[in-house]
């Protein structure tokens, strides 16, 4: 199945200094559900694999009796390019019977942020990848220089995730080529 976008984000509106857009897409996957969420699940990794992560620390974890895992992390986003470097910090709940991953955050950099990964066994094998974001930035400025990078940034995000899924599974079953798939 091809990539979904929604419709607000397909084509986000120059942001205001007041809000960023929405981004939503929506992907197939050959791997399956389990592994794709194990792969994002994984977040002291991302350093190695996610694009401007310097680094992520999970400083503390607590597992509910009903399975949620919720964590509060750490993570370093460089941009060197722009010579920017922010530490965001971010609640975590990992639902690993639902196969849903939520992170928020209301501290800067962020003024708000709330992102949502679902991850669904497809009857045709593989998954459906779900992944929604909604996101301000504290400072206006930097909303500003990096309202028209949260599709872009968005999509190179989710490339990372694909290829760390290949590194780990590479017995499993890959994407077929040409197939837009996480």
């Amino acid at each position: 199945m091809p990539e979904t976008i929604s419709s607000d984000c397909a084509k986000p509106e120059r942001a205001t200094a007041l809000e960023m857009p929405k981004f939503s897409v929506s992907r197939s996957s050959a791997f399956t559900a389990q592994q794709v969420y194990d792969v994002v699940a994984d977040i002291e990794a991302y350093p190695q694999f996610v694009p401007l992560c310097r680094s992520a620390t999970v400083n503390r974890r607590r597992v509910e009796p009903n399975g949620l895992v919720h964590l509060s992390t750490s993570l370093e986003i460089a941009y060197p390019k722009l010579a920017i470097l922010e530490h965001l910090k971010t609640e975590v709940v990992l639902n690993p019977v639902k196969l849903h991953i939520r992170s928020t955050s209301d501290t800067p950099p962020v003024k708000h942020l709330n992102s949502l990964w679902r991850f669904h066994s497809s009857p045709q094998g593989g998954c459906e990848v779900e992944y929604v974001l909604d996101y301000q930035l504290a400072s206006r400025s930097l909303q500003l220089l990096l309202s028209g990078m949260v599709d872009w940034a968005a999509r190179k995000m989710l490339a990372a995730f694909e290829a760390r899924a290949r590194a780990i599974y590479a017995g499993s079953p890959a994407p077929v080529a040409g197939n837009k798939s996480i």
